[in-house]
């Protein structure tokens, strides 16, 4: 039985990722693990800044693996694991070393505490455009402390899969979310999305509009949602003094003179707090049962084999998901 896992030998653009054919017909999953069989797979900036070789853990070259999300179905578990069972639809999050463990593949085995049974009626494609953005979106806000009713709070590169969900979750939370995007054309979108207010990069000053919207004071909190905003240099005179600024990933160096807090967290840090990820899940397995979190996708493409195209597709920017569906085993 074969099985196609995406692996590129050299960092670069999309067209330096490769498919390469594995044998998952071997020994099964071992203690602690479970094998999956990946129905769909989300493409982010995470893989994009990883397969260029500008994330902050470089790639382990050539045949390095990639992929941070992914959905399927289990396979084989192993013996000692009760989180799930063969059969079950699940989501799943690479988690360590991405080139030993991305898991855009047709067939993966991964650690247990990495996979998530998927809720009743939620298909694999719905599945990975919302996992991983709402439980970032809220473990950002969870680490940050509740929100006041109404309150601003300003959210960059808000045209992304993540972006979008955070947007959503905070106006869930009652907030009054900022999106800040890099077109004045996906504005219009935005505010459909729940966004109180938006800003487009290509319109005018940033600072100068959020002290507009926020009568001189600034906001409390701001969300660098993938590291792909104006930067903690730009976004710096946004903060109110004292708030706090959130950067998906490493933060370019920053003043100690400004009166601000920085925060930086990874793509998948709701891991590394078994508490802060047990509610994250509670999060979005309830939002998702009721409808109140659905996920923004900009593109579903077909095939394994498309996988350079959604590649292109997050680096031309894109509103909301970008997922790849993929076949599976082969006999």
């Amino acid at each position: 039985m074969g099985a196609r896992t995406v692996l590129f030998d050299g960092t670069g653009g999309p067209e330096v990722l490769r498919l390469a054919e594995s044998d998952v017909a071997g020994p099964g999953p071992r203690a602690g693990e479970v094998r999956v069989r990946v129905e769909a797979l989300g493409v982010g900036r995470a893989d994009v800044l990883f397969r260029a070789g500008r994330s902050p853990c470089p790639p382990v070259l050539p045949g390095s693996r990639i992929g941070a999300e992914a959905a399927g179905v289990v396979v084989a578990v192993g013996p000692d694991v009760t989180e799930c069972a063969a059969g079950d639809a699940v989501n799943l999050l690479a988690t360590g070393d991405l080139s030993a463990r991305g898991v855009h593949a047709e067939c993966v085995t991964v650690p247990a505490h990495a996979v998530f049974r998927r809720p009743g009626g939620v298909d694999a494609v719905t599945g990975v455009a919302a996992w991983l953005p709402y439980l970032t979106a809220y473990d950002v806000l969870d680490r940050t402390g509740p929100l006041r009713p109404g309150e601003p709070v300003l959210i960059t590169a808000a045209s992304g899969g993540t972006g979008m969900a955070v947007v959503r979750t905070a106006r869930l939370a009652g907030a009054d979310p900022i999106a800040v995007t890099a077109s004045g054309a996906r504005k219009e979108r935005l505010l459909r999305s729940g966004a109180a207010h938006a800003i487009a990069l290509d319109e005018g000053d940033l600072v100068e509009r959020v002290r507009e919207l926020t009568g001189g004071r600034g906001v409390r909190l701001v969300l660098d949602t993938e590291g792909g905003g104006p930067g903690p240099a730009r976004l710096a005179g946004a903060v109110a003094r004292g708030g706090t600024l959130v950067v998906r990933g490493p933060a370019e160096p920053w003043s100690a003179q400004w009166p601000l807090n920085v925060l930086e967290f990874g793509p998948a840090a709701v891991l590394e707090d078994a508490e802060r990820l047990r509610r994250a899940v509670a999060f979005v397995d309830a939002g998702l049962r009721s409808g109140a979190l659905s996920p923004e996708v900009d593109r579903v493409l077909d095939g394994l084999e498309s996988i350079a195209e959604a590649h292109r597709r997050v680096e031309e920017g894109r509103l909301g998901a970008v997922v790849v569906r993929v076949g599976g085993e082969r006999g």
